[in-house]
């Protein structure tokens, strides 16, 4: 896992064929997170912080540059880059486990669904509970 932009990393890991799976959050929730993250650490203005990050002042550079290099990167090679965002996961957590299966290449068989395998493991993913 990293947050470094798509333009950051190294071209090995493009060159690889390495699985990349991006989870897009919506600006907001991203900005509050980033918010209460640094907070911990430094008293960081409410105003100051929301100016920065629309701005595009931050560790890992602007907002849309960053969803966008991922994004870019998924258009151009769909079978290498996985785009999903929180509120896709949120909707449809079984589908997109089904989904990354597919992506990684191991996929659940029919059997292992009519067994109830997808379904289980869908009930075990703590993100769930974030659903409301």
């Amino acid at each position: 896992m990293t947050h470094i932009p798509a333009q950051s990393l190294p071209e090995s890991i493009a060159a690889s064929g390495s699985k990349v799976v991006y989870l897009c959050r919506d600006p907001k929730d991203c900005f509050v997170s980033l918010w209460h993250f640094w907070n911990r650490f430094v008293s960081w203005d409410i105003d100051v912080a929301v100016r920065q990050f629309c701005d595009g002042i931050s560790h890992f550079g602007p907002f849309w540059e960053h969803v966008l290099g991922y994004w870019r990167w998924h258009v151009e090679t769909p079978s290498q880059v996985f785009f999903l965002t929180y509120e896709e996961l949120a909707a449809d957590t079984l589908g997109l486990l089904r989904r990354l299966a597919e992506f990684v290449g191991c996929p659940f068989t029919v059997e292992e669904q009519e067994a109830g395998v997808d379904r289980k493991l869908w009930r075990s993913v703590p993100w769930r509970a974030c659903r409301g």
